[in-house]
């Protein structure tokens, strides 16, 4: 089975692939991803079940996950 790599602020482990943002986020923050509506991968807005690749970057920025869930 292959894996992806994901970073997540400071912290980095590896999940399980295929995998969406979704799962990325959950493996992470579960609260966070009960709020997500969209993620930014590779720097443009996409769908939380958007698969991603191995080359792919999902950056964590909690104040942007507060502006995408609707809170100042």
């Amino acid at each position: 089975m292959s894996e992806l790599n994901i970073k997540y602020g400071a912290s980095e482990r590896a999940i399980p692939a295929p995998a969406t943002v979704a799962d990325a986020i959950k493996a992470f923050d579960r609260d966070a991803l009960k709020s997500a509506l969209a993620a930014k991968v590779n720097g443009k807005e996409a769908d939380l079940n958007k698969e991603l690749t191995s080359t792919d970057e999902v950056p964590c920025d909690r104040a942007d996950h507060r502006r995408f869930a609707g809170r100042p």
